[in-house]
């Protein structure tokens, strides 16, 4: 079998094109969001603040878990 040659010139490591900006919320609004939400969207909202968890991770979430 042939196999082409590679020389770590040859490599090229990230992208060449330019990044999308990632939309997030700020510290103030995080908190603003959480101070208006009722619950369970508090709690949620509240886990999700404090854990970095995912929306699909803190929906999957059941009581076991939090008492652990």
């Amino acid at each position: 079998m042939k196999i082409t040659k590679v020389e770590f010139t040859d490599l090229q490591l990230g992208s060449t094109e330019p990044e999308t900006p990632v939309a997030f919320f700020t510290r103030e609004q995080v908190h603003d969001i959480i101070a208006a939400a009722e619950e369970p969207f508090k709690t949620l909202f509240s886990l999700a603040r404090y854990t970095g968890c995912r929306a699909g991770e803190l929906l999957a979430l059941t009581l076991a878990d939090l008492r652990d």
